[in-house]
């Protein structure tokens, strides 16, 4: 009987802490769900510091249809490999061909070499 409270008190702390991940996720995100993945291709991005990316049109697009362009602030992202390496970065255009994603020189030193397929995750916004 200890052993069944003790069991329903850890599933209850679980539920509790998926509860607060899922709330943190809303407030970043403002309630919009984007993942693609997209093969990396180089460019000399926007300036030397530059860290904006260049997405497809089709990504606008899936944005738009999904209400992140309604929401204030700029767009931010979490953009990680296979491997696990993962870096934050804006989006300077939506001018890359599609299925593929346009990375700047300070982007590809974050995550490593450029030969590399990237996850594209919509990540958090700024007011």
């Amino acid at each position: 009987r200890e052993r069944r409270e003790e069991r329903r008190e850890e599933e209850e702390r679980e539920r509790e802490r998926k509860e607060e991940e899922a709330q943190e996720e809303e407030r970043k995100t403002g309630g919009v769900q984007f993942q693609e993945t997209y093969r990396a291709v180089a460019f000399k991005g926007d300036g030397e510091d530059g860290d904006r990316i260049n997405l497809p049109p089709s990504a606008l697009h899936a944005l738009q249809f999904k209400g992140a362009m309604e929401v204030n602030g700029p767009l931010f992202f979490a953009l990680s490999t296979r491997e696990g390496a993962c870096t934050h970065c804006g989006v300077l255009q939506f001018v890359a061909e599609e299925d593929t994603v346009q990375i700047p020189p300070k982007v590809q030193s974050c995550l490593g070499a450029i030969t590399r397929t990237y996850a594209l995750r919509y990540g958090t916004r700024t007011y």
